[in-house]
């Protein structure tokens, strides 16, 4: 297996298309027949929503940790490669991510007249907030990282059962702290959504020590399957019968938002499932699957990008669709981006990608910090 794993490309670009969809429907379709979707409990969106934010602050979680580790390691075999430097990079991008975030929240506020969104827990704010966080978890032992999941989900459990009596009402303490935490609650609050973005890590370390480190890439396929692909299928499994059987609170209530604290239980499980089968399916070769790739490959390359511009088409049909033309519009327009995001690729390469453009900024900016540190270093000496 390559470096590059293609399942977390897939995956990635999975979510992208799934959060578009979710969003195309809120948008585009009659406001009386998106009502009538979410309030039924038998929506197979309710089953499939995990890929959302979730997922994507799953796999980010993942990609973080792999990037991490073969950077550590990287660093121990080269004195060329400074760490402490990476380090600063990191955050840079980090900062630059949540710069970008609060410009659209301030944007959107504008634009509805509502500046209480300045401050909104859109995936945009919640994910640069997740890398921020995560940095002191990364290079402890992965089932520590379980147990820091575990905290930040009775953290938030217990933060929740106090503010919730107390939204808009910016007068007290618990309005204030709902405000700064759960700002919206029907989006992707950081503490309900962190703990997925840890256990992503956690999937991470399993996946690089399993399937990049060189002692064990070379695994035969059964035991690959049985040492990785089954215990984890397993652990995701049990996470969502507990979800749906066990939990007081059933993962898909009769309206949906804002999320249960079952539906992250159930959107952890099903998500490590999930992954688990895509990189089975990789790593077994048991279906050629390198066009299907390709397409969300183009999604997961351009995700920043593909998100950003997505938004741009609200207007398009809002409000207008019914449920026919919604199912006949949305693949139509998913099938035409992809397209345009496979010309873009050929054509403009990385130079359109505003992840690739994040991370020169931010190696730019870290290497010019190092290198006026360098030059006030060497002043001092001099002296």
């Amino acid at each position: 297996m390559s470096m590059r794993i293609k399942s977390i490309d897939f995956f990635r670009g999975l979510c992208i298309i799934w959060m578009m969809c979710g969003h195309f429907s809120e948008w585009w379709m009659y406001k009386s027949l998106f009502n009538a979707v979410n309030t039924d409990t038998w929506n197979i969106f309710y089953i499939f929503d995990f890929l959302g934010a979730a997922g994507f602050l799953f796999i980010s979680g993942m990609g973080i940790t792999i990037s991490y580790k073969v950077k550590l390691i990287k660093s121990k075999q080269s004195n060329e490669f400074n760490f402490k430097k990476y380090r600063f990079e990191y955050f840079i991008k980090a900062l630059l991510l949540l710069l970008i975030g609060l410009v659209y929240n301030l944007v959107e506020s504008i634009l509805v007249n509502d500046f209480s969104k300045i401050w909104i827990w859109f995936i945009l704010q919640t994910l640069p907030f997740c890398i921020l966080i995560s940095w002191p978890f990364l290079n402890i032992n992965k089932y520590y990282k379980i147990i820091i999941a575990i905290i930040f989900f009775i953290v938030n459990e217990i933060i929740w059962f106090y503010v919730k009596p107390y939204k808009n009402h910016y007068d007290t303490l618990g309005g204030i702290l709902f405000y700064i935490l759960y700002n919206n609650e029907t989006l992707s609050p950081i503490l309900q959504f962190f703990p997925i973005f840890i256990i992503g890590s956690f999937i991470g370390d399993i996946i690089y020590e399993n399937v990049i480190t060189p002692q064990n890439k070379n695994l035969s396929n059964s035991i690959f399957i049985k040492k990785t692909i089954l215990p984890l299928i397993s652990i995701g499994l049990v996470l969502v019968i507990i979800s749906i059987f066990i939990y007081p609170e059933h993962p898909f209530p009769p309206y949906f938002y804002p999320r249960e604290s079952s539906w992250i239980i159930y959107s952890i499980g099903a998500l490590i499932c999930l992954y688990s089968i895509f990189l089975a399916i990789e790593r077994l070769d048991l279906i050629k699957i390198k066009s299907k790739y390709r397409f969300f490959y183009y999604f997961s390359y351009y995700s920043f990008t593909t998100f950003i511009l997505h938004l741009s088409l609200k207007p398009l049909f809002f409000e207008k669709l019914g449920a026919i033309p919604f199912f006949l519009a949305v693949p139509s327009v998913i099938l035409l981006l992809g397209l345009f995001l496979r010309v873009l690729h050929f054509t403009l390469g990385s130079h359109v990608s505003i992840k690739a453009q994040i991370s020169r900024a931010s190696s730019y900016l870290t290497n010019l910090y190092y290198y006026r540190m360098n030059k006030i270093r060497s002043k001092d000496i001099k002296k």
